[in-house]
């Protein structure tokens, strides 16, 4: 468990609004939509997109 708790939380959020699929295919509109998650998305859309493709 080396993962920031701030991380962690923001992730758990994102995965049950089901955002995940949505932020691979626009990502730029959910740092807009999620504007209060915009660092976790930086941090946690860089790593889900290069899972997703």
């Amino acid at each position: 468990m080396t993962k920031p708790s701030h991380v962690q939380s923001c992730v758990l959020v994102e995965h049950t609004d089901k955002t995940i699929t949505e932020l691979g295919r626009r990502n730029s509109s959910m740092l807009s939509h999620k504007h209060k998650h915009k660092i976790c998305l930086s941090i946690y859309g860089r790593v889900k997109l290069n899972t997703i493709q």
